[in-house]
């Protein structure tokens, strides 16, 4: 079983703003992705590192470290293509200020 990491800014910022049903919902696929850390959909692009996991319209986005069989969950949001809200994009504006964590 793969250990589950959350960053302290996908707890505290992007968990929090969730729907109490989805939340619920975080928790029973959190649980899945330990067991079957490669579940969720490889990102392509800058994203590359990444994967994806749906939650109806929200994402769970996480990297998988093979070496320490560890899972980081740096995002969690909604997809809305074409908006500056949408998950992909709040991450790669993270990532291109050096803001993502992953430890």
């Amino acid at each position: 079983m793969a250990k589950l990491n959350i960053t302290a800014r996908c707890s505290n910022e992007d968990i929090p703003r969730m729907p109490k049903n989805v939340q619920r919902a975080l928790l029973q696929k959190l649980e899945k992705l330990q067991q079957q850390p490669e579940w969720g959909k490889q990102l392509s692009g800058d994203l590359r590192k990444y994967r994806s996991l749906p939650i109806s319209r929200y994402r769970i986005v996480y990297r998988h470290d093979l070496m320490n069989e560890c899972i980081f969950v740096v995002a969690v949001g909604i997809r809305k293509d074409g908006s500056p809200e949408d998950i992909y994009a709040r991450i790669l504006r993270l990532i291109r200020a050096g803001k993502l964590e992953t430890k």
